[in-house]
């Protein structure tokens, strides 16, 4: 049940029914995250009353990027990349870095050398704000969450040392 859970999807296609269901999560666990749909703005902004940790619109994004499209169309290229089932060799993966990781303590600019040929594009440590563009003498720590690009083999990896 929701105990166990560590946060809630509210996508039902109705705002009020998502509403109720952030509602109803935060009630009984308040720590959890709640990631909802919504279909108006208003129903965004209902979400985000309710408690909801994150709120996308379908609509919003689809507006947003149809209009990327327009004016930065390399960007929207590049992004594409890391869409499944486009055939491209380049994603984009977020892992989180167990005490026990295999690349605890390594600086970022020493991971080619553990057979890991990824570009680490953002760092995330305690309540410390986003690190964008880490520099190579970047240590990384237990704990950490790590942005980074490559190809998924490179990408897997990461994920497997990061346990």
């Amino acid at each position: 049940g929701i105990e166990r859970a560590r946060a809630v999807i509210a996508a039902t296609g109705n705002d009020p029914d998502n509403v109720f269901i952030s509602l109803s999560a935060r009630e009984l666990k308040p720590e959890i995250r709640i990631h909802a749909s919504a279909d108006s703005s208003a129903g965004v902004r209902r979400l985000k009353l309710s408690g909801a940790s994150q709120v996308i619109s379908p609509h919003q994004l689809a507006g947003q990027r149809i209009a990327n499209a327009l004016l930065r169309p390399g960007v929207v290229e590049f992004l594409e990349l890391s869409d499944p089932g486009t055939g491209a060799e380049i994603d984009l993966e977020e892992v989180s870095l167990s005490e026990s990781s295999r690349v605890e303590g390594l600086a970022i600019g020493n991971l080619h050398e553990h057979g890991l040929n990824i570009s680490v594009i953002a760092v995330k440590r305690d309540d410390q704000p986003i690190r964008m563009h880490p520099g190579p003498d970047l240590v990384l720590c237990g704990g950490d969450h790590v942005v980074a690009i490559g190809d998924r083999a490179n990408l897997t990896r990461l994920a497997e040392a990061a346990q």
